[in-house]
């Protein structure tokens, strides 16, 4: 036993002396030396256990030891207790912290019982269903020979055969392991087939909450009103059990998801490992140094992850740092979404067993997907969200081990902010996830697919405590989409199956890439990012690989693509129009007038440059004839007063260029506020705009019926115009950067921009 204890404490401090060593090479190696801002240690924090107000049965008790679980941690005995009262239960803890526990638990108890009891296991990956599948029967089979030859979990997504999901409507087992959106299209569509499932659903568990927000969130929270308003319809109430990464407003988020009251817990018990957290801000490319870095840590066989913002960056750090590690390039490989299934799950198991030594990813690595323990972490600039770096963070020390956190500064607005303020980084809460379940265009689709699942009823609890439901109904009954022969009472849907026409992710139509050398379908991408992203003559990364779209097909939705060596990459150039549909709210914040409503976007792909990979100098401008995209969506707009303009103005500044400046810092600044990407928003401004009458900037969440960000932010409007100010004050650059007033997305290539004139006008504004 002693020996046992001195490998294992050996192994503990062998780790944790690796992971020191490479922090203090880098602090004090001549590259990185000058360049790091900010350095501090998380000490490591005990754990603090609970008792169970019910003691576990012994045949759960002793499956949990089978698994090295002696004790449970205070948190786990909260929400497992909260859960065993009754009540619906969100817990938002850290990354690691055994979340999975607090429902496998109930459940485990519920398999001892016998009574047919069934549990949905929903996650938003079908690799993590994968891997909670092996969990739940390990813990199963320790607790009884009986289920070590009995299904005791079985996974029902896009990959299970034809044969397979009959079985499973045939026989459901216990657990049913799945995605939202198979249970939108494949078994609350035919419900009648899971009559035994559904009459014995006890509990739901939605794990990875903090990822359901903006218009999937808004999506998912009807697919669970639909869910439950069936269950009911079997005779079943289930308890819904909620786990999430730490974001600012659980209990509003959880209640919004499942429209009902939820118990929140969020002070976790469980230990954690030291962690370094390094910021470094580099005078070169940041990518250039993260390569750097990735080369170091794999010669010192520190197993590393990277997070990049993009698919293209992803993919260029692959390529640039392959071609530094010689021998080891076969040690590393690129992961994000576009991928195969067989691309993914192989790269998956490599990182698992240890083959693969680093991985470049996007947020495709994000969530708790099983890839074996990690050291090190690094983040290719600020993710977007407080709650983001320490998910990401916590993807290394998973077994207490010392740990570290890089984050290497691009030129981003957020990125150069806690470079400056690293102290506001650690002080900071985590955003708030914002949802819009009230989305009338939302709400109208999945109103179909319940009329279609059974009729809706005035009495019943979705329809008669919500008036835009009943409003909705009506609407779409004058459309003829739905039948009410008694009017408002009951309202039937014709059509079997509406399921077909929503998409729950928002992306919209999926394009194949295809290699035009060999005709294999490579990878995938969404209609919009279609337009902007692989449009004839636009470069394209792939696996490391440079590929030129020669064909972009609307009709078949296929993009034809040949491998080629460039010395430039590619960026759209966008043209957009806005009106004002509908005025809901106004505020004087600060020193300017602020409105927030409904808007119409236009835009439309006007053409692209091609763009020196060094240097960024634009070589050449081509035009394009791609469709028109319209949105009907929500979103604020400020309107700029004409003293503030004239005085702009008299100074012999740029009006428009202080106005796209402050357009694109706020763009910038707003994940401070809510829970988003700066590509979930849109922006536009005007000098003069038809139906304001004043100079007017427009900032609206970039989906169809809105996501719930800008009506978040709106209600936070003098908080976000602050943080604006600062940056914007803070930076050092005289005539704008990234850092400050440029967007890296913008459509007409950050022109005009009048840094000082931004400044100046928020200065007016009272910033």
């Amino acid at each position: 036993m002693k020996g046992k204890f001195q490998q294992r404490f050996t192994k503990v401090l062998d780790e944790r002396d690796e992971i020191d060593r490479f922090i203090d090479d880098v602090r004090n190696s001549n590259g990185f030396s000058t360049q790091i801002s900010h350095h501090t240690t998380i000490p490591p924090k005990n754990p603090r256990f609970g008792r169970p107000s019910t003691p576990l049965p012994k045949p759960l008790a002793g499956a949990l030891r089978a698994m090295s679980i002696e004790r449970l941690y205070h948190h786990q005995v909260q929400a497992i207790d909260a859960i065993e009262a009754g009540h619906d239960v969100l817990v938002a803890t850290p990354t690691a912290s055994g979340k999975s526990l607090i429902y496998n638990i109930p459940v485990a108890k519920m398999l001892l019982e016998r009574k047919g009891g069934h549990a949905l296991y929903l996650f938003p990956l079908k690799a993590l269903a994968r891997d909670q599948q092996r969990v739940i029967a390990q813990l199963a089979a320790n607790m009884s020979p009986h289920w070590r030859n009995e299904a005791v979990a079985g996974v029902y997504d896009g990959d299970t055969s034809a044969l397979q999901r009959r079985r499973l409507r045939e026989n459901p087992p216990p657990v049913l392991i799945s995605t939202p959106d198979m249970i939108h299209a494949g078994i609350l569509a035919h419900h009648q087939l899971w009559r035994s499932f559904m009459t014995g659903l006890r509990y739901v568990v939605l794990d990875e909450v903090h990822g359901y927000r903006g218009l999937f969130g808004s999506h998912i929270a009807w697919v669970l009103r639909r869910l439950l308003r069936l269950a009911r319809h079997y005779g079943a109430d289930p308890r819904f059990i909620m786990l999430s990464a730490t974001i600012g407003n659980p209990a509003q988020m959880g209640e919004k998801l499942i429209s009902r009251p939820v118990r929140v817990i969020t002070t976790s018990g469980a230990a954690a490992g030291a962690k370094h957290v390094l910021f470094i801000n580099p005078m070169e490319n940041p990518a250039y140094s993260v390569c750097t870095l990735v080369q170091q840590a794999m010669a010192q066989r520190i197993r590393t992850i990277v997070f990049s913002k993009s698919r293209k960056l992803t993919e260029l750090i692959s390529m640039w740092t392959k071609k530094r590690l010689g021998t080891m390039a076969g040690r590393l490989r690129s992961y994000r979404a576009g991928f195969t299934p067989a691309q993914r799950r192989e790269i998956e198991s490599k990182l698992a067993d240890g083959e693969l030594l680093a991985v470049i990813t996007t947020s495709a690595l994000e969530m708790g997907i099983d890839i074996g323990h990690l050291d090190l972490c690094i983040l290719v600039g600020y993710p977007g969200s407080i709650m983001a770096t320490w998910q990401r963070g916590g993807r290394v020390g998973r077994r207490q081990t010392t740990s570290a956190i890089i984050m290497v500064a691009g030129e981003d607005a957020l990125d150069q902010y806690f470079m400056r303020h690293p102290d506001n980084f650690f002080k900071r809460r985590p955003e708030h996830g914002a949802l819009n379940p009230e989305n009338g265009a939302i709400m109208a689709q999945h109103l179909l697919c319940a009329a279609a699942e059974t009729p809706l009823s005035r009495d019943e609890p979705l329809v008669s405590k919500n008036p835009a439901v009943i409003r909705t109904l009506r609407e779409l009954t004058a459309s003829k989409l739905l039948v009410a022969p008694n009017k408002d009472k009951r309202w039937f849907n014709p059509e079997t199956y509406p399921h077909k026409d929503i998409d729950l992710r928002g992306g919209g139509r999926l394009f194949s890439i295809i290699d035009g050398a060999s005709g294999e379908i490579i990878g995938e991408i969404e209609y919009g990012r279609a337009l902007k992203e692989t449009h004839p003559g636009a470069v394209y990364l792939h696996q490391a690989v440079t590929l030129l779209v020669n064909k972009l097909d609307l009709e078949a939705g296929e993009v034809v693509v040949n491998q080629s060596r460039l010395p430039h990459y590619t960026r759209p150039t966008i043209d957009k129009h806005t009106e004002i549909i509908e005025r809901l709210d106004d505020a004087e914040v600060l020193g300017t007038m602020a409105s927030y409503g409904r808007v119409r976007v236009r835009e439309k792909v006007t053409g692209f440059q091609q763009v020196e990979i060094r240097g960024g100098t634009v070589i050449a401008q081509k035009a394009l004839d791609l469709p028109e995209r319209e949105i009907e969506t929500e979103g604020m707009w400020i309107t700029i007063s004409a003293p503030h303009q004239e005085e702009i103005e008299k100074r012999r500044m740029h009006f428009m260029g202080a106005i796209h400046g402050l357009e694109h810092a706020m763009i910038g600044m707003m994940p401070l506020i809510v829970l988003c990407d700066r590509n979930d928003i849109g922006g536009i401004c005007y000098p003069s705009h038809d139906q304001t009458q004043a100079a007017t900037i427009f900032i609206y969440d970039g989906f169809q019926g809105g996501a719930g960000l800008c009506r978040e932010a709106f209600a936070r409007l003098s908080e976000l115009l602050t943080h604006t100010g600062e940056t914007v004050a803070g930076c050092a650059c005289d005539h704008g950067c990234p850092s400050c007033v440029h967007s890296p997305k913008c459509g007409s290539g950050n022109r005009p921009i009048d840094k000082q004139a931004t400044a100046l006008l928020l200065n007016l504004i009272g910033c």
